[in-house]
């Protein structure tokens, strides 16, 4: 008895060791990584809004968007920030569309799908798909042979999110 008492003990210890010395790390480098996050948005955002000079950031209740602005300050198009359940993780991707409801360019941010499948999501092949099509033409049949449930998490949030960016706007 006092042998397991003792060996639990020193679990123990090591795994209060091993919590403080991780969040120790943590919040030694959580600046760092949401300062590295924010960058990998805004260059996301520069991908699907390549026209635009400048960015504005609007946030309309629970809807988050972007206004891309030209030389002149005109709106040339708007970029939401989306998010969808893929077959093995949540895939993070930033869409862009003109003022006519087209798609000007799509961005994974962050994935960790199936490498080899669920992956081809983040390649131009898939991304190109998409390019100056209207955003209530695309659906499931322009997912991905053998990675349907992942490329049908990005089309799916990326149709309901514009289509409320959309409804949004009309207001």
């Amino acid at each position: 008895m006092k042998e397991i008492l003792r060996l639990g003990l020193a679990l123990f210890l090591i795994c209060v060791i091993s919590a403080a010395i991780l969040s120790f790390v943590y919040g030694l480098s959580r600046e760092r990584i949401l300062s590295q996050k924010k960058q990998e948005e805004l260059q996301g955002l520069r991908k699907v809004l390549p026209d635009a000079l400048r960015i504005e950031k609007i946030e309309a209740g629970d809807l988050v968007y972007y206004i891309g602005y030209d030389k002149d300050n005109k709106d040339i198009g708007k970029a939401i920030i989306v998010s969808g359940k893929g077959y093995s993780s949540d895939i993070v991707s930033c869409v862009g569309i003109d003022n006519e409801g087209r798609i000007l360019g799509i961005e994974i941010l962050s994935q960790a799908e199936t490498p080899g499948l669920g992956a081809k999501i983040a390649e131009p092949a898939f991304l190109s798909k998409f390019k100056r099509r209207n955003i209530k033409d695309i659906g499931s049949h322009d997912a991905i042979t053998g990675a349907t449930i992942s490329s049908c998490a990005v089309i799916n949030a990326i149709k309901e999110k514009i289509e409320a960016l959309i409804q949004k706007l009309k207001k």
